[in-house]
């Protein structure tokens, strides 16, 4: 029997310390034993240790285009072949396939792998992300992380991608091989290399999850994700090549269909003639970190059903029956989407999956993962590193700044959302009130309070209602504030019963992937959020001072904690208008103008709609008097002192979230060039969107 992946000896275990001090342990990951080490479990996603850290950093740190196409396969589906397509195809005015030129084409002198290179291997902390950045545009970049893993601002850009799936028994088989091959001295018996993919656990599996992401995502968006069957492409290469070609924007001309470049293509990345060539039958390389391999590893059989060699009858019928399940609900759920003939096909796909299935036990099947406690992001590890920090920084309003995701803010920031994005577990009844900061945040919790809580807490003729005795802040805490890695989510977020009202100042992109809950955005003026955020941060940060005149070339040069604001504001917005009904998009000048109407539009959206008698009973306008800059400013409560973010040195005194609540105060302090410079931004950013100020 093969030796299996174990835990770490204590000893072993990787320590990185972060910017502050802390020590963040790689070994806090879920982990269990994997094909030759020990894997961890990374947001759902099982991988090695090496692998987690690789891919925390490609989400933190990976810049994409939005002409960037990404090939996208689950290990051992045909990605090398996948390569070779897509770069003969996107690059075929430049290298001919046919003709003149076609003899030195790059595929017979290199190997597809190293002609769209993965972005999460070599091991980014080993290889650094410089490599992409320096390729031109258009890039043609290939992954094996699952769509959820996928950096943010990728989806945000409209990369494309192209994702090739298949038949999970091939799978199995060819990954089996491909281990023994590589792995220097290891070996893996096939009874328990298959109980372990059946069970959920392979590289980036189980692969169930891995291909119904960018399945779910084609059906969503399929002018941007490309799905394709290996074995479907095998039974018709020329076809598959033609639309491939039309994804990729570079369609083939009549005349080059008539002078046989589509077949040339095809024939050219074919396994035969790939397999022969010296530069991938012999030769070894290290693409991974550490891990040299033969290129030949990278060619075995190419086979549509070689499984039925290696696989018993009992365990093609024990996968058959758990990929079933897992995909038995992938139509239902996307039939809105779906065109009739669409539906059909995919049915049919289903049934025939589970066929002579009916009759077999339940498979125990491992339950969906919920990033939980345990778990933590990867990019604590590496992107806040103290000892090689690769994080852009610039200096910020009152201490360094790093771009975390296209994201500035400090360090302590940073580390808190990165924790938030691994840990906190989303409900589907919770509502997200989101804001930028200094937009009108404590007004919003107080009037979503107020109007969710009405039932409980009167707001006609009581006294003693909440809003009296406490900030609105603690009655809708913020999910990233007090910092994370000091104050844990759990003790403070889990405790709140269902449905929880919660706030947070991060941009769209990066909320918590599973977050599917309502979403309440605020924006408000820019040249109004500049001045009140000036005065905001010389007043809480003891012994700060920045001069106007430097607040306001960092805010316009996009440099302001979770700025630049027109992304923040853009990224709600662009999710309003696909969403709607999940995300409400409201602006602090409206709401200023027409209080009470926003009250009731808002109740609407919180599904707790004002009623006639309410109405009549005058209780819409004592939730804007309750709530309002001059009933709340004036209250003890909120004069009191209080530590939000969570440095001990940083107490705040609660007088500070109300200054003025004016509209147009900013005519006070910026002369008329600042303001026209600061508006040119904004029209110029925002151009396209439809969204204005």
């Amino acid at each position: 029997m093969a030796q299996l992946g174990r835990l770490p000896d204590a000893e072993s275990v990787v320590v990185v310390p972060t910017a502050t001090g802390d020590d963040v342990v790689l070994a806090s990951l879920p982990t269990r034993e994997g094909w030759w080490t020990a894997f961890v479990r990374y947001h759902g996603c099982w991988m090695t240790p090496q692998g987690a850290t690789s891919v925390s950093l490609v989400r933190a740190q990976f810049a994409p285009r939005p002409d960037d196409v990404l090939l996208a396969t689950y290990p051992k589906c045909g990605t090398t072949w996948l390569k070779a397509l897509s770069f003969a195809i996107a690059n075929r005015s430049r290298h001919p396939v046919v003709g003149a030129g076609a003899g030195d084409h790059p595929l017979l002198t290199t190997h597809p792998q190293d002609l769209a290179p993965f972005i999460e291997t070599p091991f980014r902390h080993l290889h650094p992300l410089a490599a992409l950045d320096a390729l031109p545009s258009p890039r043609l970049l290939s992954t094996h992380l699952p769509h959820q893993l996928l950096p943010p601002r990728a989806a945000e850009l409209g990369c494309r991608i192209v994702y090739l799936c298949r038949e999970p028994k091939d799978v199995v088989v060819s990954t089996w091989h491909f281990m023994n091959k590589v792995g220097n001295g290891f070996f893996l018996d096939l009874d328990e290399a298959f109980e372990l993919f059946v069970d959920g656990c392979s590289l980036y599996g189980p692969i169930w999850d891995h291909c119904l992401g960018y399945w779910r995502k084609s059906i969503e968006e399929p002018d941007r994700v490309l799905f394709l069957k290996y074995d479907d492409m095998m039974a018709d290469p020329t076809g598959h090549v033609k639309k491939l070609a039309e994804f990729l924007r570079v369609p083939f001309t009549d005349d080059e269909v008539d002078a046989g470049v589509v077949e040339e293509v095809v024939r050219l990345c074919s396994f035969e003639k790939l397999s022969r060539l010296p530069v991938n039958s012999s030769g070894v390389v290290d693409r991974i970190g550490g891990r040299p391999m033969e290129n030949s590893s990278f060619f075995r059989k190419a086979k549509v059903g070689d499984w039925k060699n290696s696989l018993t009858q009992e365990m093609a019928q024990k996968l058959d029956a758990v990929i079933a399940e897992k995909l038995k609900g992938s139509v239902e759920e996307w039939k809105n989407y779906l065109t009739e003939e669409m539906a059909k096909k995919l049915d049919a796909v289903v049934e025939e999956k589970l066929k002579g299935s009916a009759a077999m036990a339940q498979v125990e099947l491992e339950a969906d993962s919920v990033l939980t406690g345990e778990e933590e992001d990867e990019s604590l590890l590496l992107s806040m590193s103290s000892s090689s920090n690769k994080l852009q920084t610039r200096e910020g309003w009152w201490t360094t700044f790093v771009l975390y995701d296209g994201c500035w803010m400090d360090r302590q920031a940073a580390m808190s959302v990165s924790l938030v994005r691994a840990q906190f577990v989303p409900r589907d009844d919770d509502v997200l009130l989101a804001t930028y900061p200094k937009c009108g945040t404590t007004w919003l919790k107080a009037l979503a309070f107020a109007i969710t809580n009405r039932r409980r807490h009167h707001v006609v003729g009581a006294g003693d209602h909440p809003l009296i005795t406490q900030s609105p802040h603690d009655l809708v805490p913020f999910i990233e504030l007090p910092f994370r890695h000091i104050h844990p989510l759990a003790a403070a977020l889990d405790a709140i019963s269902s449905p929880r009202l919660l706030g947070t100042h991060m941009p769209h992109h990066l909320l918590p992937p599973r977050v599917g809950c309502r979403i309440v955005y605020l924006c408000r003026e820019p040249k109004d959020v500049v001045i009140s955020t000036w005065h905001f941060m010389n007043k809480v940060i003891e012994g700060f001072s920045i001069d106007f005149d430097k607040a306001f070339e960092l805010f316009v040069d996009g440099c302001s904690p979770f700025g630049p604001i027109w992304n923040h504001c853009l990224g709600y917005w662009n999710k309003h208008v696909e969403e709607p009904d999940r995300v409400l998009f409201l602006k602090y000048d409206d709401m200023m103008a027409d209080p009470a109407g926003h009250v009731k539009k808002l109740a609407e959206f919180l599904r707790v709609p004002f009623t006639d008698d309410e109405a009549d009973a005058g209780v819409v306008e004592e939730v804007v008097r309750l709530c309002s800059f001059e009933k709340l400013s004036c209250l003890p409560v909120n004069s009191g002192v209080a530590g939000r973010v969570g440095v001990d040195e940083r107490p705040m005194k609660n007088s500070v979230f109300f200054r003025k609540g004016k509209v147009g105060d900013w005519k006070n302090y910026l002369t008329k060039e600042m303001a026209k410079k600061l508006d040119a931004v904004i029209e110029e950013k925002l151009k396209g969107s439809g969204l204005t100020f």
